[in-house]
């Protein structure tokens, strides 16, 4: 809500916080990010995703294969807009994205036999929002009400983009959503499947949590030893 934002906004430092009301208000007058890219020179902004790339996709570590798809990724956002000019209208900033018509009470009552929710290890999207959409199906079905059976992949060592960080397992995921999991070899990496009544899941994305710790932790044990090589010891006496 509105209250919510504006007491988030009164926690911040003022220039954190003129900057994310700033940010809202062009969000909720239809500004996007392709928009600014497209308002940059054609060199800036294609640096611009270039380093958005190498920053947000690491398991693309071949420099060609960067560019390619920085070349691909630039090239979108250079077109017209068109499905971008929808986000206003489906999502609110308070801070984060939030949906205005949440689908969490919405999909239950889908007339469709199933729902896949796939989602990456290392994903900003929270695991919950797909198992409590389970829940709320399973009791549904318990009350004698129809609702869609609902399936949650986790797809390992995947941020957001899991097609492109972990295509193996995202290819099985479909498979298997699609009802092929019988074609699929027996080799075939596939994802983990969770279920709301289990808590295997938090273990599985909290791993990421602790790797990223972990990787922060020893960024900073190497970073104290560099300092202290490059500083000379003084003694005084």
């Amino acid at each position: 809500s509105t209250n919510n934002f504006a007491a988030h906004v009164k926690t911040l430092p003022f220039t954190k916080g003129m900057t994310l009301k700033t940010i809202r208000y062009l969000f909720d007058k239809g500004f996007t990010p392709s928009m600014v890219l497209r308002s940059m020179p054609g060199s800036q902004s294609k640096q611009l995703v270039l380093a958005y790339v190498e920053r947000r996709l690491p398991t693309i570590d071949c420099p060609e294969e960067q560019s390619v798809f920085a070349d691909y990724l630039h090239q979108s956002a250079m077109l017209r807009g068109s499905g971008e000019h929808c986000l206003s209208r489906i999502l609110t900033l308070n801070p984060g994205a939030y949906a205005k018509k949440p689908l969490l009470y919405r999909i239950p009552r889908l007339n469709v036999n199933s729902v896949h929710f796939l989602i990456g290890q290392n994903d900003w999207v929270d695991v919950e929002g797909g198992l409590d959409v389970q829940s709320l199906c399973s009791k549904r079905r318990t009350d004698g009400l129809f609702s869609p059976q609902i399936n949650v992949y986790g797809i390992r060592d995947a941020g957001h983009l899991l097609m492109i960080d972990n295509p193996y397992e995202f290819n099985s995921a479909l498979i298997m959503a699609g009802g092929g999991e019988h074609a699929l070899s027996s080799n075939a990496p596939r994802p983990r499947q969770f279920d709301y009544l289990g808590t295997n899941h938090e273990s599985f994305f909290r791993e990421s949590q602790l790797k990223a710790q972990r990787s922060k932790e020893q960024q900073s044990i190497k970073d104290i030893k560099e300092d202290t090589k490059s500083s000379p010891v003084t003694i005084s006496q």
